[in-house]
């Protein structure tokens, strides 16, 4: 798929709340998927870049059209909301500050007067590099009565598997609190010692277990260490789609005392995407990875907002 087909369906899926499309590794048209789409609501968030609770402070309708770069130029225009929020919470990922806009494809439309300054809501983004890095995504609202209320047309979408009905707040927290396989990308990097940059030179598929990265060392983006992976292994998840091709970098963590050749994760390996320098899920260039990373005694953790030190 070219870049230009990739990111036409990744607006369309922003649009039409669905996983970012065609990017499956292996996927071949008219066979099944090699990664299932994720089961529900819950799934489907602990799989973005970005998600953030907060509240809504504007949503401005503008007409916008991508800045272009990496490749791909003559995108849009598209009618948009520009919605700012003031983050009260940073649930996945490393927020630009504690408000930030997010954009999205098409102007959602909710009960009247439901979107509306002040309303409670759950967004959830990705950092565009064909539009400068911007944060494109979507929200939902939390209501006065504590139900999360999605799109209109949309409300099969904001399930949890096996409890029909209208979904609670507190029932989508506790699910992704305590589901043993809701671990964001993000969390690859708790408590490593370093981190490597690598090359990916091929996806290796292994039956219906997961996927083998095979790479190339490029150097260290954060400490050292006496040896780095040629292997990656990682699990087939519900709705990871790393986005990471052979040619690509890809950021590396790893734990104290590593001395192998071959990296076993059990999170999906999306945050580790580099491009053109730019550590896309943590929002920061490659020269900045310390704003996004903190090193304290137990090792590195991903800062819920960008340091601006």
């Amino acid at each position: 798929m070219t870049g230009l087909r990739l990111r036409a369906s990744q607006f369309l899926s922003c649009l039409c709340l669905t996983m970012l499309a065609g990017v499956a590794q292996g996927q071949v048209r008219g066979q099944p998927p090699t990664v299932p789409p994720p089961r529900d609501f819950a799934e489907f968030l602990v799989r973005r870049d970005l998600v953030v609770e907060g509240w809504l402070l504007s949503a401005e309708a503008v007409t916008r059209k991508p800045l272009g770069g990496c490749g791909v130029t003559g995108m849009g225009p598209y009618p948009s909301l520009d919605l700012r929020i003031a983050v009260e919470r940073v649930r996945y990922g490393t927020a630009d500050d504690s408000t930030v806009t997010i954009s999205t494809v098409g102007r959602p439309q909710f009960p009247a007067g439901l979107l509306s300054p002040g309303a409670r809501v759950i967004a959830w983004a990705f950092r565009d590099c064909h539009d400068g890095w911007r944060l494109w995504g979507r929200l939902c609202v939390v209501n006065s009565s504590g139900y999360v209320v999605g799109e209109l047309g949309q409300g099969d979408f904001f399930r949890l598997d096996g409890q029909p009905g209208p979904l609670r707040y507190g029932v989508l927290d506790s699910a992704l609190v305590t589901r043993s396989e809701s671990r964001h990308s993000s969390s690859n990097y708790a408590g490593a010692s370093s981190v490597a940059l690598l090359r990916l030179i091929r996806t290796v598929r292994n039956g219906t277990s997961g996927f083998t990265y095979e790479c190339d060392s490029v150097g260290w983006a954060m400490g050292t260490g006496d040896r780095v992976p040629r292997s990656i292994d990682f699990p087939r998840l519900p709705g990871c789609y790393p986005e990471i091709f052979p040619g690509d970098s890809l950021l590396v963590p790893l734990p104290v005392g590593f001395g192998d050749s071959r990296l076993t994760l059990d999170a999906c390996p999306r945050s580790l995407k580099v491009k053109n320098r730019f550590a896309v899920a943590l929002g920061v260039p490659l020269e900045f990875l310390n704003y996004a990373l903190r090193v304290d005694p137990s090792g590195l953790h991903v800062r819920a907002y960008i340091s601006k030190e």
